[in-house]
């Protein structure tokens, strides 16, 4: 009995230390690894488009690889460069928000006014003039330019990794088509539930005349590939922009009203209709699985994690000796 609890023990401990190792070596090995990931989670998003080229449209195999390379990371591509313009655009014409922005504090201040509180707004307006936006619009062409390097090699790889798939499936591993079909799954519903969400938000405060709302369409159809925090930062984004515009009136509510109701009706209804329980990850675990991934690689880490944890469980549950995590991470204690 005694030998048993030792074994269990020294099992937690070296699944501790392993654990332990492994974060360091994916942290440290972030500039390479990561874009390796994505590459693989693309080309498992690519595979249904692929069958369709070469098997329905009859196309070779390179000639199918070219095209759907072009596509996604054309259409990759478009969408950074839209964040990237919208953000540089903004802070450069940010003068021309001044008078927006002391409408809005003078309506604060007297809100705030009206509940006892004394509120300076000569302050606010002053950290506002003061705010270094050149250093701003520097550090944002900055990260971009990095961004989009990731993006390039991510595609580098990927385009291998495609020109390198076989069609003869019979020599891989069951459980590699296994990992396949499911995160192809995943990402595909992903796309198809984040495009749905970025188009009636991006309509929403088209409707309204807000500013930037295709930025913050493709700001919430990204987002929505976050579980759980994706949706309330991407309704919390423009709310800064709609109280410039319209201050605290029937509008501004009206308008955050809709864009919460959207995120609500897809990501509690939508969502887990298509979703089902193909991953088969309670939702503790994937919210642990955002902090590990978010704090190992940060916000690309949040992006992953859910694919990743639900790769990681399918792996454990082939090996006889970790099935038990498996099924741990499955919330079937």
């Amino acid at each position: 009995m005694e030998s048993k609890n030792f074994k269990q023990y020294m099992l937690i401990y070296m699944f501790i230390l392993c654990s332990v190792a492994i974060g360091w070596i994916l942290i440290y090995t972030q500039p390479v690894l990561m874009p390796l990931v994505f590459a693989v989670f693309y080309y498992f998003a690519s595979l249904p488009l692929m069958d369709f080229l070469e098997g329905k449209l009859k196309i070779p195999k390179g000639l199918s690889s070219a095209i759907t390379t072009l596509l996604i990371g054309g259409f990759s591509a478009a969408l950074i460069l839209e964040v990237s313009f919208s953000l540089k655009s903004f802070f450069l014409e940010i003068g021309t928000y001044q008078e927006s922005f002391l409408k809005f504090v003078d309506q604060v201040t007297s809100i705030a006014a009206s509940y006892g509180f004394d509120i300076d707004k000569n302050s606010y307006y002053d950290f506002f003039i003061s705010l270094p936006l050149k250093d701003y619009v520097a550090n944002l062409v900055g990260d971009t330019f990095s961004f989009l390097g990731n993006a390039v090699l991510t595609l580098i790889i990927y385009f291998f990794l495609m020109l390198g798939r076989t069609n003869d499936k019979k020599g891989s591993p069951h459980f590699v088509d296994e990992i396949a079909h499911k995160v192809s799954r995943y990402v595909i519903y992903k796309i198809i539930v984040s495009t749905l969400t970025g188009l009636l938000v991006w309509l929403i405060l088209l409707g309204f005349g807000v500013k930037l709302a295709l930025m913050f369409g493709i700001l919430a159809f990204i987002l929505n590939f976050i579980p759980n925090i994706g949706s309330i930062i991407a309704t919390a984004l423009p709310v800064p922009m709609i109280a410039l515009q319209f201050g605290f009136g029937f509008k501004f509510f009206l308008i955050i009203a809709l864009c919460s109701a959207v995120q609500l009706f897809i990501g509690n209804f939508l969502d887990p209709k298509l979703m089902g329980k193909d991953l088969d990850l309670h939702p503790i675990v994937i919210v642990l699985s955002l902090i590990f991934w978010g704090l190992i690689w940060g916000l690309a880490g949040a992006f992953l994690a859910v694919p990743l944890t639900a790769t990681l469980k399918l792996m454990l549950s082939k090996i006889e000796t970790t099935k038990r995590l498996s099924e741990m991470l499955a919330g079937r204690l």
